[in-house]
């Protein structure tokens, strides 16, 4: 999605320095991920997936803080 961006001219790079153009490609994103729990919801696994982001989730903010 980003490369298209960029061919098409409405990003600068696949970076995306500029601030203002942040806004879709992150939306984008969180959309697919939403998306994605959503199907999960719908089998049998939703349980691992709750267990997967309890245990994850603080695991991630940890590792976020000791690298910034």
């Amino acid at each position: 999605m980003l490369a298209y961006g960029v061919r098409r001219g409405r990003l600068t790079d696949r970076h995306v320095g500029d601030r203002t153009q942040r806004a879709r490609p992150l939306s984008i994103g969180l959309a697919s991920v939403a998306a994605g729990l959503l199907l999960l919801m719908g089998d049998h696994t939703w349980p691992q997936v709750l267990a997967g982001v309890a245990l994850g989730g603080p695991l991630a903010a940890g590792a976020f803080l000791a690298l910034t």
